[in-house]
Order: C-alpha cells, then structure tokens, then sequence
C-alpha cells in the first residue's frame, strides 16, 4: 500500500480516475478570532496490492499538535478492487466542503489511516490576522 497524494486544498473533483487538486495549502489565514469553522477538502491517492484489495476501513483524523485535541474523525467502510491490468488497486478519496471546527491558532496534523496503519499525514497551520 502507497499513498501517492494526501493534502488539503480548496476543491478536489475525480474525472476518468485522475485526481484533480484545487489550491493545496498548508496555512489558513483567518480575521480575528477562534474557534474558526471553516469548511475544507481532502484529498488522497492511495495504491494497493492485489493481496492488499477487498474490504476496507479507511479513517481521517486531525488534531492540535499542541494538545492533541481531536478536531475530525472521518471513518468510511470501502471494498478496493484489483482493476487494472497488472492486479492493482486504486483508490481515490474525495471529500469536499467538510466542517471543521478549529479551537485556536496553531498546528494541526490531518492523518490518515487505511486498516489502523497510518498511510498519510499532512500539517497545517491556523494563523489569526487581527482587523481592527
């Protein structure tokens, strides 16, 4: 198992199996105050195996680095299938405009996890422009 691709970004839209990734970022800036809500995407590419393929658990999860305070648990059940010629299995995870409430500025860490074995991880920032 390999994940070619895991990040946040603006938009990410799948079209004849190529992963198309809007506006990756690894910093949010917001005016200011937290908690900020903000609504965000996900994207991944993961490869597996022909013996890797069949029914899955595959799980995002973020956090504060800081405190460990959990801000997103996503678990999806999924069946990988073998469909290309040479036996592997491909998936692409899409997930667009999904709610996450961030308690303060800082470093948080998205993982993600395919059977409990983390395949993934991406940090990013919450920084807070003060408006007068």
């Amino acid at each position: 198992m390999h994940t070619d691709i895991f990040t946040l970004c603006d938009r990410v839209q799948c079209y004849e199996n190529k992963l198309m990734v809007i506006g990756a970022y690894d910093v949010i800036s917001v005016q200011n105050t937290a908690p900020a809500p903000l609504s965000i995407s996900i994207a991944a590419r993961i490869r597996f195996e022909k013996e890797e393929c069949g029914p899955s658990i595959i799980k995002i999860e973020a956090s504060e680095v800081a405190t460990g305070i959990k801000v997103l648990d996503i678990d999806n059940p999924i069946d990988i299938e073998a469909r290309n010629p040479i036996g592997e299995g491909l998936l692409n995870v899409v997930l667009n405009d999904v709610p996450v409430l961030l308690p303060r500025e800082g470093k948080y860490e998205f993982t993600l996890s395919v059977e409990g074995k983390a395949n993934g991880t991406d940090t990013f920032g919450l920084h807070l422009v003060k408006v007068p």
